[in-house]
């Protein structure tokens, strides 16, 4: 009997850890000033409840083996837009569900698409707007190079 008990309570342990989701922060205000300490990018995903892509990237992206690896530069912050997310979703103009914005600190958008994107895709879509980000900004035209004098 005492075999059993222990038995039950290890499987259903063990069915715990397999199943516990990971918890995304809701706080856009709160990831903006952790990006500012951090220097790391911060990940927006845009979403509702009732959106079969939102529901399908959550499953398949953001609650994956993987998510830990794929998010392990960004801050991701998860917006519902019928709930906390509905000012912050005017603000960036979404439309469509799901949208992801990568912003900075300031709150300005690095890079945004709009649709449902797998774990390969986010994986490129986060290593170019990191690539955006850190890029540094092309002399205007007809500026001197860096390190020349302008004569005349």
């Amino acid at each position: 009997m005492k075999r059993t008990l222990a038995g039950l309570l290890c499987a259903s342990l063990l069915c715990s850890f397999a199943t516990a989701k990971t918890e995304y922060s809701h706080d856009l205000e709160k990831a903006k000033k952790e990006a500012a300490k951090s220097g790391k990018l911060i990940l927006v995903d845009f979403y509702t409840t009732w959106c079969g892509p939102c529901k399908q990237m959550d499953r398949d992206v953001f609650q994956s083996a993987e998510a830990k690896t794929i998010f392990k530069d960004v801050i991701v912050v998860k917006q519902d837009c019928e709930k906390e997310g509905t000012a912050s979703s005017q603000k960036y103009k979404v439309t469509a569900y799901p949208t992801l914005h990568v912003i900075k600190a300031d709150g300005k958008t690095v890079l945004m698409t709009v649709g449902g994107l797998d774990k390969t895709m986010m994986k490129e879509f986060l290593a170019e707007a990191k690539k955006r980000a850190t890029k540094k900004a092309a002399p205007k035209p007809g500026s001197p190079k860096p390190g020349t004098k302008r004569v005349g």
